[in-house]
Order: C-alpha cells, then sequence, then structure tokens
C-alpha cells in the first residue's frame, strides 16, 4: 500500500483483510469437518452395505439349503443335495462376516446371537430329515417336515433378518443424513463467504454452486491451461487496473478468483497450481517492492497467507465436493444396477408377476405375466390393472376384484381367493396362489402394489401323492387286521383236518378228499400271509431257485388252471440262484400269475420263460410271463402299477401289481409291462421281470415243459 494512503484507508483494508481471513480461516475449517464427516458417513455406509450384503449371504444360503433338502427328500437322489452340500460349506464364513461386521454394536450381536442360534438349529433340522430319507425312508423325513418346526425356525430367522436389514437401513440413512447435513452447511459457509469477500473478487461469481460433475475428467492439459490462462487473464486485468488502484494496491486480491476458477473447473492440483503462479505472479508484477518476489509489507503478507488459505480451502472443498458427487454417481449406478437386476429377477422367475402404482396402472409384467394375460409389457403398461384383472376374468369365468384397492385399503399383503384356478391361453386349467403386496418406498409410504400369480402344481400332486399314502397306510393296518382275524380259526381247522387224516379206519377216499383240504388251506394261510400285498416276511434273505419258487407258485394255482383249461409253457435256462425273500418273492410272482389266468379265455395259454439275458455274465436273472388275454389297454400302460389301479371293477383292490412292483424293487430288481405286436400276430400282455443273481452259479435245471389241465 503506498505511503500517501490515509490512516483510515489503511484500518479499513486491515479490517477488511481480517474479515476476509476469518472467513477463509472458517471455510478451511469447515471444509475439513464436513471432510470428516463425509469420511465417517462414507464408512458407516459402506459398513451398512457389507451387513447387508452379509445378512442376504447367510440368508441365501439357508434358503438353498432347504432348496437341496426339498430336492432330496421329494426324490431321493444324491445329486439334489449339491445346493445343500455349498451352503452348508459357505455358511459359517458367511456367519464370522456378519459377526465381524456387527463387532461394534450391541443390539446388532444380540440380533447376530439369535439369528445364529437359528441357523444352526435350522441346519440341524436340515441334516435330521437328510439323515432319516437315507436310513428310514421318504415318511420317517415327511414325518419331521410336517410338524412345522422347520417352516416356523425359517420364518424366524427370515424375521430376524428383515429387522436387521430395517435396523442397517436406518443406520445407513442416519450417515446419508448426516452427510447431506455437512454437506449444507459447507454450502451454506461457501455462499455465505462468497458474499463477504465479493469484494475483493473482480466479478461476483459463485463458483461452488455450479459444480461441474465432469470436471475432474477433462483431460489433465485442459484443466492445468485453464488454470494458467485464468492467471495470465487476472495478471491482465490487474494490470489494466493499476492506474485507477496504484500498482502496489491489492496485489492478490482479484487472484482469489483465478483460485477459485481453477478449483471449481479443474479441481485441487489445478487450484494449488493457480495458488502458486498467483502468488508468484502478485508478487512480481504488483507487491511492493516490484520486479522481485520478495514482499516487504505487512497487509501483502498477510494477503498472500490468505491466498495460500484460500487455495488450499477451495482445492479441498472441491476434492470433497467431487467425491460427494462420485458417491452420489456409484449410488445411482447400484441403484440402476439393481433396478435391473430386480428387472431381470422378476422376469427369469417361473411365478407371473404383475405391479402397479398406487392408482393401479400397470408398471411392470414379467415374461410369465404376459403369457398369462396375453399382453405384452408395451400393450399393459398405462393400462388399469381392472383392464388385466378384466381379461384374467375372461379366462377364469369369475368377477375377480380389484388388489390395488384391497391393499391400499388394509396396507399388508392379501391373498385373491377367486383366482385360485386360472386358464392359460391355450385353455389349460393351471392351479395358482396368489396375493398382492404393498409396494412402500424409504419413508415406508405406499406408491404401488406387486401382484404374484404362482404356479402350485407340483405342490397340488405332492398332496395329491400324501393322500393316497394315507389310503395306503389305511390299507395295510386293515389288512393286518384282516390276516390275524382269519389266522386264528385256520389254525384250528388246519389242526382237525390233519387229526381226521389220521383217525383209525379212515377210508382211503376220505383221506384223498382231506389231503386237497390241506392243499386249499394251504394257499388260504398264504393268502393270509400276503395280508393283500402289504405283508413283508421278517425270515433272512436266502438263496433261491428261481424255476422251483415259480413251480411251487404253480402249484397253489393248479385246481384254477385245470378248471379253465389253461396252458403252461415253462422254459428254464440254468440259472444261477437269487438272494432274496422267499414268501416275497413268491407273492410277487403269484400276483402276476393269478393275473395272467385271469385273462386268458378257457382253453388259452401262459408262457413262463427265466434265464440270464444275453450279456448279462450271469449276474441277473430274467423271468417273462406272458399270456394270450386281451392284453392292457394302451391308456392303462402307465397307471397299472399304481396303488389303488386296477380294471376289475367288481373284485379287484388295484394292488397286486403294485405290490409285485414294490418287491421286485426292494430286491433290487426291476418289472415292466408291454403288449404283444398284433401286426405280428401276437396279442396278449407280457410282464418282464429283472433281479439280481446271490453271486453263485447255480443252476435250476434245464427243461421244456407244457402242462395243461393240472398242471
Amino acid at each position: 500500500m503506498e505511503e500517501s494512503a490515509s490512516p483510515s484507508r489503511r484500518s479499513f483494508n486491515l479490517i477488511a483483510f481480517g474479515i476476509a481471513s476469518l472467513v477463509v480461516l472458517a471455510l478451511v475449517g469447515v471444509s475439513f469437518r464436513t471432510w470428516e464427516q463425509y469420511r465417517r458417513a462414507n464408512a458407516e455406509a459402506a459398513r451398512s452395505r457389507g451387513i447387508l450384503a452379509a445378512i442376504d449371504s447367510v440368508q441365501a444360503a439357508l434358503v438353498d439349503a432347504e432348496s437341496g433338502q426339498r430336492g432330496f427328500l421329494l426324490t431321493g437322489e444324491s445329486r439334489y443335495l449339491d445346493p445343500f452340500n455349498r451352503a452348508v460349506e459357505e455358511l459359517p464364513n458367511d456367519l464370522a462376516t456378519l459377526r465381524e461386521l456387527l463387532g461394534g454394536s450391541q443390539e446388532g450381536m444380540r440380533e447376530f446371537d439369535e439369528l445364529n442360534s437359528l441357523a444352526n438349529q435350522k441346519e440341524g433340522e436340515l441334516r435330521q430329515t437328510i439323515e432319516l430319507r437315507r436310513t428310514q425312508g421318504a415318511q420317517a423325513a415327511l414325518a419331521i417336515v410336517l410338524t412345522g418346526e422347520g417352516k416356523r425356525t425359517m420364518e424366524a430367522i427370515r424375521a430376524v433378518c428383515d429387522q436387521m436389514r430395517r435396523n442397517e437401513d436406518a443406520r445407513k440413512g442416519r450417515a446419508s443424513a448426516e452427510g447431506e447435513a455437512a454437506s449444507g452447511v459447507a454450502l451454506l459457509m461457501t455462499v455465505a463467504g462468497a458474499l463477504v469477500l465479493l469484494f475483493v473478487f473482480a466479478f461476483g461469481l459463485e463458483p461452488f454452486a455450479g459444480q461441474d460433475p465432469e470436471a475432474w475428467r477433462r483431460p489433465r492439459l485442459i484443466r492445468y491451461g485453464a488454470a494458467v490462462l485464468a492467471v495470465v487473464a487476472i495478471t491482465l486485468l490487474r494490470g489494466a487496473l493499476t492506474p485507477l488502484i496504484g500498482r502496489t494496491n491489492f496485489p492478490f486480491t482479484m487472484y482469489f478468483c483465478a483460485v477459485i476458477f481453477a478449483a471449481w473447473f479443474g479441481g485441487f492440483r489445478p487450484a494449488v497450481l493457480s495458488m502458486l503462479l498467483s502468488l508468484l505472479a502478485g508478487s512480481w508484477f504488483f507487491a511492493a517492492p516490484t520486479r522481485s518476489l520478495l514482499v516487504h509489507g505487512r497487509d501483502d503478507q498477510v494477503a498472500m497467507l490468505m491466498m495460500v488459505l484460500v487455495g488450499l480451502g477451495a482445492g479441498l472443498l472441491s476434492r470433497s465436493q467431487r467425491e460427494a458427487v462420485e458417491r452420489a454417481m456409484r449410488a445411482e449406478s447400484a441403484e440402476r444396477i439393481e433396478r435391473q437386476r430386480f428387472k431381470t429377477t422378476l422376469t427369469s422367475i417361473g411365478d407371473a408377476v404383475i405391479a402397479t402404482d398406487r392408482d393401479g396402472m400397470v408398471t411392470f409384467l414379467n415374461s410369465q405375466a404376459e403369457k398369462l394375460t396375453g399382453l405384452n409389457a408395451q400393450q399393459a403398461q398405462g393400462r388399469s390393472i381392472k383392464q388385466v384383472f378384466r381379461i384374467l376374468s375372461e379366462l377364469t369365468g369369475e368377477e375377480a376384484e380389484d388388489p390395488v384397492r384391497k391393499v391400499m385399503e388394509l396396507g399388508e399383503v392379501v391373498g385373491l381367493a377367486n383366482h385360485t384356478v386360472l386358464k392359460d391361453r391355450e385353455g389349460n386349467l393351471i392351479p395358482i396362489e396368489d396375493s398382492a403386496a404393498p409396494i412402500r418406498d424409504e419413508r415406508g409410504d405406499l406408491n404401488g402394489v406387486v401382484l404374484v400369480f404362482r404356479d402350485v402344481t407340483t405342490e397340488r400332486k405332492t398332496q395329491e401323492m400324501m393322500r393316497k399314502t394315507e389310503k395306503l397306510a389305511a390299507a395295510a393296518r386293515l389288512s393286518a387286521t384282516v390276516a390275524h382275524e382269519i389266522n386264528n380259526p385256520l389254525a384250528a381247522v388246519v389242526n382237525l383236518v390233519f387229526i381226521a387224516k389220521n383217525m383209525r379206519g379212515m377210508p382211503a377216499d376220505a383221506i384223498q378228499q382231506l389231503t386237497l383240504a390241506e392243499q386249499e388251506l394251504d394257499r388260504i394261510a398264504h393268502i393270509t400271509r400276503q395280508a393283500l400285498g402289504f405283508y413283508r416276511e421278517s425270515a433272512a434273505p436266502e438263496n433261491i431257485d428261481v424255476g422251483a419258487l415259480i413251480d411251487s407258485v404253480l402249484k397253489l394255482y393248479s385246481n384254477k388252471i385245470a378248471a379253465k383249461g389253461v396252458r403252461v409253457e415253462r422254459f428254464y435256462d440254468p440259472c444261477p440262484p437269487i438272494l432274496g425273500v422267499a414268501g416275497e418273492l413268491r407273492q410277487a410272482a403269484s400276483n402276476l400269475i393269478a393275473n395272467a389266468i385271469d385273462a386268458v379265455e378257457p382253453g388259452g395259454s401262459i408262457t413262463i420263460r427265466a434265464y440270464p439275458p444275453p450279456g448279462s455274465d450271469q449276474n441277473r436273472v430274467e423271468v417273462i410271463i406272458t399270456d394270450n388275454g386281451p392284453g392292457i389297454p394302451h391308456e392303462n400302460l402307465e397307471r397299472i402299477f399304481e396303488p389303488f389301479f386296477t380294471t376289475k371293477k367288481d373284485v379287484g383292490t388295484g394292488l397286486g401289481l403294485w405290490a409285485a412292483k414294490t418287491i421286485v424293487e426292494r430286491h433290487g430288481g426291476s418289472i415292466t409291462a408291454k403288449n404283444g405286436d398284433s401286426l405280428q400276430g401276437s396279442r396278449g400282455a407280457t410282464f418282464v421281470i429283472q433281479l439280481p443273481c446271490a453271486g453263485g452259479r447255480g443252476a435250476n435245471g434245464a427243461g421244456n415243459t407244457s402242462t395243461g389241465g393240472s398242471s
């Protein structure tokens, strides 16, 4: 400042520079404080995202484990356990990660302990049912499942996870609010500082209000070049004003504009470059003594200090704002990705999904919903859900209620009971479960409805299978009772016949008749032991001669064969013995032979073959039973082995072939049925049984025999 300047002028300058210094210091302090708050808020948000991801991983692992368990329980095939095994392997790591992230929160640790306990309980329940399925069969495992304990545990896990998500969303919201508050304070202080320092700026510029989010992405040459050009422009402008304000008055004041512009346009480093160039230019051209980098005036030295503080503060604030913009852009990108993933998920799932806004206008349909309604997404969007449901009503023939109105009134998930069955576009009936749920924003306000139509065809079939299983169990109990009640008087009759045969003086003709009676009683005893297909002998497996077993069954039916005049042809090749329970295999053969006898006309024929199949290397025995009856109706071929399915409406129970198939498969074998080829002149039905050998190579003996009449 010149010596001729008045004391009041010097005082004014000192006050102005003092105020400016305080404002700049305040801006720098606020910038650092804002940075710290941003850092803390960012760390807290990152931790919350990690916790939410860990919660999702834990819940996804448990859902995958449960899916694998269900597949194994339904099929008994080990390959369905792959999701279970992977989930069990990943679950401890997911829980450990979650525990580490929640370590600083007592409330979070309490929720974690509850989740950990429920997860272990759920894993134990899944392992128990899987082990029961392996060792005791599907019924034992389903008994555990039907208690509902696993479902309740999973619901509790979902509830805990939802509560933890809500807590983390609340924490993340508070962190975001703190960051926004800090940003608001920084902006307010910047605007206020700009107003206070307006008299030292060459023009009124609010550089921070118009922060360009792409500034740091400009080429480096442009950013640094703009910083240099700003200093050159201010130097030329200051030089032009020298005749008015003097050569050495306010040597650095106008350079604040260059520094702020460089920070606004290029970021932190261009701002620092602009600050250094401004200090050099102001010291060389406008500070006393000129043409020197030395600055003697105290006011000028204070101005230089302010320049440094303003430059660093503006640069740091620019960096802070840049990072805030980056976070906002990342958040927007993540939200966009999440929306796309959500849309992809809804598009790929097997359920039909329709979303609406709060006014009931359709905003989204996935591919399944398009198939259901016959409308594509473009046609449905913007259309009232009432119109879409009118289409569904035309398909079902029922009046459809307005789900949006129902959800908006109740504010909760509701079921649509009158849509339990829908027709697809081909006219097929599809059993479904349907529901409508509210869509809420981050503040909890209801702004839409999502409708889900889930195909429950598989569940209905499972329920039907369970009902059949119950019928089988009831039949088993009934058959056991019948067998018990018959056996008691039967034993007495057998004893009486034995006593009568051995009485002295009994005529030979009477003894012969009593012997026939013993044979028939033996047949009755065999039938009661079969207990309508549910009896299973407790005897240990033994080596069984296939030909001898078949002959013993034919002996039981000899009278029936003779009465009907059936011709029985037997062809037994040398076969190794099979390992099994003789009574059970005799029962299976009895059911097949009895059906063949019933199927043929009087004078018909039955052919029975037993031999090792070609290429079996004596490891299997194949038994083929063929009759020349009318055969099996084509539409019944796939159902004849089902329990309770019978074509003998008056006398059949529908259990004989099912019992035979069960016994053969229990012995590690297989049974199939087919009809003869009418084009080749053959007719009737053929049943093929394959059973594994016991490992020996003993032969049944070879021979071809034909039996008619009393065979």
